[in-house]
Parts: structure tokens; C-alpha cells; sequence
């Protein structure tokens, strides 16, 4: 069942329960106010008939033969009990007296009085149901002081009781008449309701269809960078399509996280058996080499297994540059974190110094801030190559070696590195190539061509550059940005 179907169902049922609700509370008070009205007529033609039998009148007609009754017989039927129109239509009137019936109106039913109680009461006739309202007659008689001339009431009981009563047929018709309009009135409402909820349905989820059929091209072109207009519709559809556009930002940085892994371990296994093919061959030779020949001597098997012990090396180096490259390629911000560069390098540069003592490494940190957010191992691979790409590859063709490092910060700027020597220096056209994977230029030095191809990853990773320029002392000057 479709939403707008819906919204027609729950139109015409929720119409129709407030009709059904409003019309038996109305139906309710209309009866209740029917009949207080009919007790008030009742009562108030008790009123009349009681100031009509007057007690002094009353006195006389049972103390007086009934030939001068002042109420006339009817001539018609003698020995009938006489009757008398009353002031209200359709009330009906029954006077008795201890001797009997007294007065008694035209129509009223035949019923045993005397087995009806006092007050108001309900007669269910074969024909009419009835409402009756049965009191006695008080005699009003004042008491005068001969002295004082004061008054006193005194009501007597003078044993004549009065019943009136009036058929409820029409108060029946009319409130079932009542039922009958609001039942018919209450289809018709529910019914135009409907219409009106399916139609009002259609104005109000034409946002929804919109962004149904937006989501669709979705699904048609499998294009993730598209989004769902989250404004064109009221405040609910909008929020949906806010959370649309959320989970698209999710999904396509979980699918782009996915193609670049994809890729990377395709790139991984494409590069590994590219760069490990000739070591790998070299070293089954050497070993074939040393396995086939026993007897071989003693210098010629010294230098096989140097050659071994560097071949491995290289293979060692590579493995670990591809394994940097592709946890680089994959690297999220959850893995960052604050770290001080001023540590890192000054830790990198005093190993390096160490390590290399005939080469003369200066080292100039201002002062300054240097934290910032970032991944510590890249950091520390980024600048450690570019140590050693100063080391390896900057050595000039004299022995004063020379390599000055420098690390600044501009003005809540970016964090610079700078890491010159006194070497060969780089060839314009060369300094952009050699930032590829296993591209060395026309450098000499042994490398895998891996080195600053990583620096230039890491650089990017954390929102940076590499430059490479003519240093002041003659050889290549390599100038980091890291944003802060």
C-alpha cells in the first residue's frame, strides 16, 4: 500500500471517527435537553391544572352533589368520567381523587395508576412509550393570630393526586431522524475527506517522489558524487535528504577508500615483481654460483656473498618503500595525531651525524611552534629520506661533504624544511621526474628510486609540497611545506 493511499485511509477514518464521536456526544446532549424540556412542560402543566382546581372549588365539588359539578358531563355517555382539554397540546391529564378517577383528559392510556410511583417515571405502551409525572396536590391554608394578626402556611394533603403525561414518539422520531443525517452526513464527510487527503496527499509527497526519482538516477548512473536536493521541500523532507547526502559521503569515501586499496595492492604486486625480478635472479645466480662450485676460492666466494648481503639489502629497502608507499596511499585522518617536527628532526639529524661523521651536517632550528597533526611514521620516513638522499646523493667530487638542514615556520603559516648539499646538484628537466617511483634521473648512486617519491607522497598526505631548487652551496636544495 502506497504512502498516498495511506494518507486517504487515515483522512477518511479519522473523518469519520470525529463525526462518529461529535455525533453521539451532540446526539446525547439534544436527547437530554428533549427531555428536560419534556419534564418542564410536564411540570409546568401540573402548574396549571393545580391552579385551575382550586381548593375552595375542590371543597365544594365533594361536599356537593355531582349534577352541579361546575365541570359539565359529557351528555353523550352518562356516567362517564369527565373530561377537559388541557393548555399544552399533546400533554395528557388524570386527576384522582380517594373516590376515583376525578378529571381525565382526552387520550390518555390506559394504565394502572396506582402501580406508578411518584416523580417522573416511563410507560413503554404497545403503541407509544409514554413520560409521566405523578404528584399529590397540596392544600395551601393560612393560619391568622387573633392577636397579632400574623400568617401562618400550613400546606394540608388533600389525597387528590395529579398525573400527567406526554407520548414520546416525536422526541423518538426526532431524535433517531437526528441519528439517521449524521450517519448519511458523517459517509458523505468521510468519503470527501478521502478525496481531499488523496489529493492534498499527492501537493504533499510530490517532495518525496522528487527524491525518490533523484535517488534513482542514483542507482542508473552509479555516480556517488551526486547529491539529492536537500532544499526544495518542507523541513521533514529536507532532513531525509540531508541524511541521504550524509550516507553518500560515507559510501563514497568508503568506496574511494576501497578502489585506492584496490589499486594500491595492485600497484604493490605490479612494482614488487618489477623491481624484485633482477635482484631476485641475480641472487639465485650467486647462489648457484656458490652451490655448484665448492671449491671455489676463498676471495672469489667473499665477494658472492657481499654481493648477496647488498642484494638483499636492496630487496629489504624496496619491500619497505612499496610497504610505506601503499600504507600511505591508504592513510585516514584517525591515524594523525599532534606531533612536534622539531623532535623528529633533530633526532633524524643527530643519528645522521653518527652515523656519517666525515660528512660536516648542520643543523638550524628557529624558534618557534612546530606542532601540527599528522602521521608520525610518515613524517619520520619523509624526512629520514631526504637525510639520505643528502648523503647519497649529494656528495661532491672533493671530500668536503657538506649538508645543511634548516626548519622554520612562517607567520601561522606553513612549517618549512630545508635540506641542502654541496653535491651535483639536480637537473631542472630532472626534478619533476625523479619525484616518480623508481625514477633515479641520471644520477649514479645506487637507489631504488623509491626515496623521494615517498617524500613527495607524505608531502601531499599533509596538505604540503616538495620543492627542489639550486642550493647556495652548489648541489640540490629540497624545500618541504607542511601545513599546520
Amino acid at each position: 500500500m502506497n504512502l498516498r493511499l495511506r494518507v486517504a485511509l487515515a483522512a477518511i477514518f479519522s473523518t469519520g471517527l470525529v463525526i462518529i464521536i461529535a455525533g453521539i456526544t451532540l446526539i446525547a446532549l439534544i436527547s437530554k435537553d428533549a427531555n428536560n424540556a419534556l419534564d418542564n412542560r410536564l411540570e409546568e402543566q401540573t402548574i396549571i391544572v393545580e391552579k385551575a382546581l382550586a381548593v375552595d372549588n375542590t371543597r365544594k365539588f365533594f361536599s356537593i352533589p355531582r349534577r352541579i359539578n361546575p365541570i359539565q358531563t359529557n351528555q353523550l355517555t352518562p356516567n362517564a368520567i369527565p373530561t377537559i382539554r388541557t393548555i399544552d397540546v399533546g400533554i395528557a391529564l388524570r386527576v384522582i381523587s380517594s373516590t376515583g378517577v376525578f378529571l381525565q383528559s382526552e387520550g390518555f392510556p390506559d394504565i394502572d395508576d396506582e402501580s406508578m410511583q411518584f416523580g417522573y417515571s416511563n410507560y413503554n405502551g404497545e403503541e407509544n412509550n409514554w413520560r409521566f409525572l405523578r404528584q399529590k396536590i397540596k392544600e395551601k391554608v393560612y393560619d391568622i393570630n387573633l392577636k397579632t394578626g400574623q400568617k401562618t402556611l400550613r400546606i394540608n394533603d388533600t389525597n387528590i393526586v395529579m398525573i400527567v403525561g406526554s407520548s414520546t414518539e416525536n422526541l423518538e422520531k426526532t431524535i433517531a431522524n437526528i441519528t439517521n443525517r449524521f450517519i448519511s452526513v458523517g459517509i458523505i464527510c468521510s468519503l470527501l475527506a478521502g478525496l481531499i487527503g488523496w489529493w492534498l496527499g499527492g501537493k504533499a509527497l510530490s517532495p518525496l517522489y522528487l527524491l525518490r526519482n533523484q535517488t534513482a538516477k542514483i542507482r542508473e548512473t552509479s555516480d556517488l558524487s551526486f547529491r539529492v536536493n536537500a532544499e526544495s521541500g518542507p523541513y521533514e523532507i529536507n532532513e531525509l535528504a540531508n541524511q541521504m547526502n550524509q550516507l553518500l559521503d560515507t559510501v563514497e569515501q568508503e568506496t574511494a577508500i576501497r578502489e585506492r586499496a584496490l589499486l594500491s595492492a595492485q600497484d604493490f604486486a605490479g612494482n614488487a615483481a618489477h623491481e624484485l625480478r633482477t635482484p631476485l635472479t641475480s641472487m639465485i645466480t650467486n647462489l648457484d654460483i656458490l652451490s655448484s662450485n665448492p671449491n671455489l676460492a676463498e676471495k672469489e666466494r667473499y665477494e658472492i656473498i657481499d654481493e648477496l648481503s647488498e642484494q638483499q639489502k636492496r630487496l629489504i629497502n624496496v619491500l619497505d618503500g612499496l610497504r610505506i608507499l601503499a600504507k600511505g596511499e591508504l592513510a585516514i585522518e584517525e591515524i594523525f595525531e599532534s606531533i612536534d617536527i622539531s623532535e623528529i628532526t633533530d633526532e633524524i639529524v643527530s643519528n645522521a651525524q653518527k652515523n656519517a661523521s666525515t660528512i660536516k651536517i648542520e643543523l638550524s632550528i628557529e624558534p618557534s611552534d612546530y606542532e601540527m597533526k599528522g602521521w608520525s611514521e610518515g613524517i619520520k620516513v619523509m624526512i629520514s629520506n631526504l637525510m639520505n638522499n643528502a648523503i647519497i646523493h649529494g656528495q661532491p667530487k672533493s671530500n668536503d661533504h657538506q649538508i645543511k638542514v634548516t626548519l622554520k615556520q612562517e607567520i601561522k603559516k606553513n612549517i618549512i624544511l630545508i635540506i641542502e648539499d654541496n653535491g651535483p646538484g639536480i637537473a631542472i628537466k630532472e626534478r619533476e621526474l625523479i619525484k616518480e617511483r623508481f625514477k633515479t634521473g641520471s644520477s649514479t648512486s645506487a637507489g631504488s628510486g623509491l626515496g623521494l617519491a615517498l617524500v613527495d607522497q607524505q608531502a601531499k598526505l599533509h596538505n604540503g609540497k616538495l620543492d627542489i631548487e639550486i642550493s647556495e652551496l652548489g648541489g640540490a636544495k629540497f624545500i618541504l611545506f607542511l601545513a599546520i
